[in-house]
């Protein structure tokens, strides 16, 4: 299957409310625009100081994160 590539500015992605913390995260790409299995999702969390997303367990899926530190 070929699939083309979406050129977007990131900037233009809508937030999205998740774990109760809204507008921290972004879908960057999701199952239907990559072209791997391995992969469910791309997303991009923010979180302001003092915010946190609650622990939680997804038995099926791995994550991998990235922390950044800014300010």
């Amino acid at each position: 299957m070929k699939k083309k590539f979406k050129i977007f500015n990131i900037s233009q992605v809508p937030f999205e409310e998740i774990h109760n913390t809204p507008c921290s995260r972004q879908t960057l790409a999701t199952k239907d625009d990559l072209i791997t299995s391995n992969i469910d999702a791309l997303t991009k969390g923010t979180l302001k100081p003092g915010e946190k997303w609650d622990w939680h367990c997804v038995e099926r899926n791995r994550k991998v994160f990235l922390a950044r530190r800014s300010g």
